[in-house]
């Protein structure tokens, strides 16, 4: 007798897709209405909800995705425009921008938010030229993150960019026309991360901490008010990257990524930090530098940042670590310059150093690969 596939009970089906990368839960859910409806159903899981291991988007011939647990690359054609011009993934939506120019070397950047996986239209925001006081200050954007899915959310989220080679940070909600610039007074803010956290926008400058931002004075925009708190006595302007991500438990974390001075060959380094805020949650009362990230592992690069459970991916995940990109640069045999982007994996208690080992690299001038959380539904 020939095994009856379409029929299997739900228990054995709902053990072979916990087996699976979230991609594969699409292909799977396809093959017939009685696995279908074991996707679904097992997708109102609480725990599967808040354990979403993300993927890493790669450019190739077309766009892929890789899956950190099966080591496998996924190739299918995503309709993203300007990928050379991506700008990060946030909530499932991927940042994209294109620069429009005008008479007297004015610029207008216009950042498009398009969603792959669902069904709706792309979002496209004001040109960021309505928060610079100059045109060529916007000509780069390192970061672009939601405060929500504007999927479930469509009137409530607020959109935050870091923009032009001096870092600058404004801030946007769903509706406005024009944005509205964080520390717009003081010239010094290099922004090196933003992050929503509760009702509140944090900014990572340079030297002076962490700026915050209440998303309560958006009703009043001429009263705007920010506050910095310094921390400890860090100095950031030697770091490669800072990344603030929060924890499983709930807590802000700050990540530091720099080089080890006491390592010749340029090691890099991470350390991870606890922000201590007082009762109002503006002011930093400490910073805790963290020995062990218990049950977290994050994944740092140009998107969100991410924690995931280490227990629950007990199987693909190291604990303890940080998943970051990395860059090499060589020559290939025909004299081509290339730089592949290794997944590269950093212990926080022991300071070792592995690889993932995807197998792609690209050409240079393409796009760097950045981690992506697949939406649920």
């Amino acid at each position: 007798m020939e095994p009856d596939w379409a029929n299997l009970e739900a228990l054995a089906l709902g053990l072979i897709l916990d087996k699976l990368e979230w991609v594969d839960h699409i292909w799977f859910g396809a093959v017939c209405k009685n696995w279908l409806s074991v996707v679904k159903l097992n997708h109102q899981n609480q725990q599967l909800r808040t354990n979403v291991l993300p993927m890493l988007m790669i450019p190739k011939a077309n766009l892929c995705l890789y899956g950190i647990s099966t080591k496998t690359t996924y190739e299918f054609q995503l309709p993203i425009p300007y990928y050379d011009n991506c700008c990060g993934c946030s909530h499932g939506w991927i940042a994209t921008f294109n620069r429009k120019y005008h008479a007297y070397f004015a610029m207008d950047i216009v950042i498009t938010m398009v969603n792959s996986f669902k069904n709706v239209s792309p979002i496209t925001l004001p040109p960021l030229t309505t928060c610079s006081e100059h045109h060529y200050e916007v000509q780069q954007l390192p970061k672009v993150t939601l405060s929500a899915d504007p999927i479930t959310s469509p009137n409530d989220y607020v959109v935050a960019v870091i923009y032009s080679k001096c870092n600058r940070l404004s801030i946007l909600k769903a509706g406005q026309t024009s944005w509205t610039s964080i520390g717009k007074f003081n010239f010094n803010l290099y922004f090196m991360d933003v992050i929503f956290y509760g009702d509140m926008v944090y900014g990572l400058t340079d030297q002076k901490g962490v700026l915050s931002f209440n998303l309560s004075y958006f009703d009043d925009p001429d009263s705007v008010e920010t506050l910095i708190s310094p921390i400890s006595d860090i100095r950031f302007h030697k770091d490669l990257k800072c990344y603030l991500v929060k924890s499983l438990e709930g807590d802000l974390w700050l990540v530091r990524k720099f080089l080890d001075d006491c390592n010749h060959n340029g090691m890099i380094k991470f350390e991870v930090y606890m922000l201590e805020f007082d009762v109002r949650g503006k002011k930093i009362k400490q910073l805790v530098k963290l020995e062990s990230l218990g049950d977290n592992v994050i994944f740092v690069g140009d998107c969100d940042s991410i924690s995931a459970s280490a227990s629950y991916f007990s199987g693909c995940l190291k604990q303890d670590s940080i998943y970051y990109i990395n860059k090499v640069k060589h020559y290939t045999p025909f004299h081509e310059y290339c730089e592949p982007y290794n997944v590269e994996i950093y212990n926080v208690k022991d300071g070792s150093l592995s690889q993932q080992d995807p197998e792609y690299s690209f050409v240079k001038h393409m796009p760097a690969p950045f981690w992506i959380l697949l939406p649920l539904e």
